[in-house]
């Protein structure tokens, strides 16, 4: 939410206020994308938050906020796109990529470019079983019941045809049943670029990847693109390497290991003469400290440390080929090998238990979680919650 917009509200100044707020505005644009009603769309908030805020108090913010949108002359996303459906696109050739994220609204808007003057062909590629952002609007039915002329990619090429084959189980034991006949794997299976990813259905089940990985020594980056092998205190790592390696490294590199040292254990005379040094430069002399120690006194220590003894020093500065994240996170993404958790934790092995609807749901996650490898899949047990029913 604007600051401006919450410091005019009386509540806004309290924490709860915040997060009334918050979730006001999840609810209006899960409810604008998906077209149901703010009823609806509260129940598609996190439990957590809908256990922290009053629903008919969030309805009743609904119209201060549309108010103040209006008198301050702001647009959200949701007004942004029903603003785009007014303007007609000046391109002969409309492409819509991942198409199966797009919401009610979204396509209510694309469609509106496709009928513009210029536009001679309109095609949308996609596919409608991973279509998993449910919070988005987006859904399997909602990409299916779009008009036009369907044509079907028969053959994946990531896929050999027994994971295909064993893909399109997971599916109709979820209760989509054989929609995809059609379909088979046409990849060979053989090694690519020796890249795994450790996958799992929420952010609690990826931190015991993690864990794992960081006992081991292996280097690795999450989907989102940090871990402690990219941090700031491992650039200081890579610093205190090159002096070892080197004698000399850039004086920002210094610097950043100054910034990660514990304090005291820099001279704070030293501080101000070191920040505006600049080019290659050795490890000052009057530090108290050698690399060695240095080293030891990062953040993340014992993990470099390990990462450095199982790979040597260019384990820390080879792009890591180990990742880790949700299935959410690695949809539209493949590695050579996967290994995925079995368990769904709690909250999402319960949607997928208590209805249809919600078995299909997470049927389509379980899709996505066992197509993302070339060569190999592995189920990996152990992990806390319920397990999936894959077949």
């Amino acid at each position: 939410p604007d600051p401006q917009w919450m410091d005019a509200l009386w509540y806004a100044s309290e924490a709860p206020a915040t997060r009334e707020i918050d979730a006001m505005t999840r609810m209006l644009a899960i409810s604008r994308n998906s077209d149901i009603s703010l009823d609806a769309a509260f129940d598609m908030l996190p439990i957590a938050q809908q256990l922290e805020v009053d629903l008919n108090h969030l309805k009743g913010l609904v119209p201060q906020y549309t108010q103040w949108k209006r008198d301050s002359d702001l647009l959200d996303y949701e007004d942004l796109l029903e603003q785009a459906m007014l303007v007609p696109l000046p391109v002969k050739f409309l492409v819509l990529d991942e198409a199966q994220d797009s919401s009610p609204m979204l396509w209510r808007c694309v469609s509106a470019w496709a009928h513009s003057p210029s536009c001679r062909k309109f095609v949308a590629a996609g596919d409608p079983f991973q279509a998993i952002h449910l919070w988005s609007g987006a859904s399997p039915e909602v990409f299916q019941n779009q008009t036009g002329e369907w044509v079907r990619l028969k053959k994946s090429h990531r896929l050999t045809d027994q994971a295909a084959q064993y893909a399109k189980q997971v599916l109709a034991s979820g209760g989509w049943g054989d929609v995809l006949s059609f379909w088979s794997g046409g990849a060979s299976g053989e090694e690519t670029d020796g890249t795994t990813a450790y996958l799992a259905r929420t952010h609690s089940l990826t931190a015991h990847f993690e864990a794992d990985l960081q006992n081991s020594g292996t280097p690795y980056l999450t989907l989102r693109g940090y871990s402690p092998w990219s941090s700031k205190s491992g650039d200081a790592y890579r610093a205190l390497l090159k002096l070892e390696i080197e004698g000399f490294v850039d004086a920002g590199g210094v610097k950043e290991v100054v910034k990660h040292l514990p304090t005291g254990y820099v001279p704070s005379a030293l501080t101000a003469p070191l920040s505006r040094m600049q080019g290659p430069m050795p490890w000052p002399s009057d530090f108290t400290l050698t690399v060695q120690e240095a080293k030891r006194l990062l953040p993340n220590a014992p993990y470099f440390n390990q990462v450095e003894r199982q790979y040597g020093p260019q384990g820390m500065f080879r792009q890591p080929k180990h990742f880790v994240g949700t299935i959410h996170a690695a949809k539209g993404k493949q590695w050579q090998d996967v290994y995925l958790a079995d368990s769904w934790a709690f909250l999402p092995a319960k949607k997928a238990a208590l209805s249809d609807e919600g078995a299909r749901n997470e049927a389509c996650v379980a899709f996505v979680g066992v197509s993302r490898h070339q060569r190999k899949l592995e189920l990996v047990d152990g992990f806390p919650g319920y397990r999936y029913p894959f077949p």
